[in-house]
């Protein structure tokens, strides 16, 4: 019989904070934990699922390393259906170093990653659906993405691949009721024919539909980009930091500062955007300034939104039209900004952008700053930004590879659809690859490869 090691883990993560927790789960988990604290004989007595103040302490010199709370959990009443122990000591990465090391020295073992949701799931505790819905919840970005893997984790998503489970087992069954019985007249088989590919064409268009929509998700997921551009020094590094709130690039008088690209993560109505500082577009012979250039071109065929800062004190320039036209041309949403009103007024540069473009004139020189220019942006980015939840079925990559073979299955029995067994054999492919997207049939392998995703603790 294979004897199950005990694991332990910090569980919250590798950044300090006022709590560390770490989890311990096996079964030796309780004897482990028990070594480790001062109270011993009062924690092996503790109910589990009560919490209890200890000390605990190295192992071999007895020294007090922190005062903890340890709670217990019994098998199977436990995250992972094993004996489980949760400590929680003060939040130093070298206290909760310290207790994983004795813990180790207590006959635990570290924990892989995704290994406690591996446990629960191999006990039955979790759905395979539902241990990736964890994952998920930890990894989300956006309002969206959260709300899907809480219907996931809720087995909301289920009951649709439950019935396309069962019609595809209905069609199987028609289909060998067909092949068993072949005496029946052209007329009666074309017509049960009809109905089945009926039923066929309408799970392609409903998987065509939830891959679309997981295509969706993952742009809002990858942040929406804001690309800010323009020629040399007109104050894009400038409206980057006060965007930012901190000094991320650097501002000087002199033209061509910015040779490169730079981005940052900021939040707009809790959705993430990443943000782009980029070079200056000019004409220039400078070798780097040329690859600056290039890049900041390539940012803005790929930007979700670009801000085309220009100053009020030079005049327009055929470059600055040329950029903007392009800009509209590629179908690329564009707004403008017409800063260092502090020097001249902006009335003269609004005709740049014309009636196409929406643009706002500020000083980001004079502090502090108009608080209607943040406004702006946030109205003419929310647009883009602010979709309606999508409910998707699709959670990550695991699920879209599925979808899509399962696609493939139901594309290649319509192509045969003259050849019963052939379509029976593309069905009994698409029932097989529902149960892989359950999780009631998959590989060590596609195991391995699920909770390699996850953090180590979870």
């Amino acid at each position: 019989m294979k004897v199950v090691p005990t694991i332990a883990a910090l569980a919250s993560g590798q950044v300090g904070a006022a709590l560390a927790v770490i989890r311990v789960s096996g079964p030796l988990a309780w004897c482990a934990a028990a070594a480790c604290l001062d109270k011993k004989e009062a924690f092996s007595r503790a109910a589990p699922r009560t919490v209890g103040l200890y000390f605990f302490k190295a192992p071999g010199n007895d020294a007090r390393l922190d005062q903890v709370t340890a709670i217990k959990y019994r098998a199977p009443a436990s995250f992972t259906g094993e004996d489980m122990v949760e400590i929680f000591c003060h939040g130093s990465m070298l206290i909760a170093r310290k207790i994983v090391a004795g813990l180790y020295k207590c006959g635990c073992i570290p924990a892989a990653r995704g290994e406690f949701s591996r446990r629960a799931f191999l006990n039955n505790k979790i759905s395979l659906l539902q241990a990736e819905a964890v994952n998920e919840i930890i990894l989300s970005k956006t309002e969206d993405s959260l709300k899907n893997a809480l219907v996931q984790y809720r087995g909301g998503y289920v009951p649709v691949l439950n019935r396309w489970k069962q019609e595809l087992k209905e069609i199987l069954e028609k289909l060998e009721g067909s092949i068993e019985f072949s005496e029946e007249d052209d007329f009666s088989k074309a017509n049960i024919n009809r109905l089945l590919f009926n039923k066929i064409n309408k799970l392609q268009q409903e998987i065509k539909q939830e891959i679309n929509k997981k295509t969706l998700i993952h742009g809002v997921d990858n942040n929406f980009a804001i690309a800010i551009i323009g020629v040399p020094n007109v104050g894009k590094s400038s409206l980057f930091n006060e965007l930012l709130q901190f000094e991320r690039a650097i501002v000087h008088h002199k033209a061509g500062t910015t040779r490169d690209t730079i981005s940052e993560t900021i939040y707009l109505d809790n959705i993430p955007v990443t943000l782009i500082d980029t070079a200056g577009i000019t004409c220039t012979k400078n070798a780097v300034e040329k690859i600056g250039i290039q890049r900041t071109k390539n940012i803005i065929k790929c930007a979700d939104l670009v801000i085309m800062v220009t100053s009020a004190n030079t005049k327009t320039t055929k470059q600055e039209a040329t950029i903007i036209d392009d800009i509209i041309k590629a179908g690329i949403p564009i707004i403008g900004i017409i800063n260092k009103t502090d020097l001249c007024s902006p009335k003269d540069k609004a005709g740049l952008f014309g009636e196409k473009v929406p643009c706002f004139s500020v000083s980001l020189k004079t502090k502090p700053i108009d608080i209607r220019l943040f406004r702006f942006i946030l109205k003419f980015s929310k647009p883009y930004i602010q979709k309606e939840f999508v409910p998707s079925i699709i959670q990550n990559s695991r699920h879209e590879h599925i979808a899509r073979k399962l696609l493939e299955e139901l594309t290649g029995a319509h192509k045969e659809k003259k050849r019963e067994e052939v379509v029976a054999f593309y069905i009994k492919n698409a029932l097989e690859l529902i149960a892989e997207f359950l999780g009631t049939t998959t590989s060590q392998e596609v195991l391995d490869s699920i909770f390699q995703k996850f953090c180590i603790g979870k």
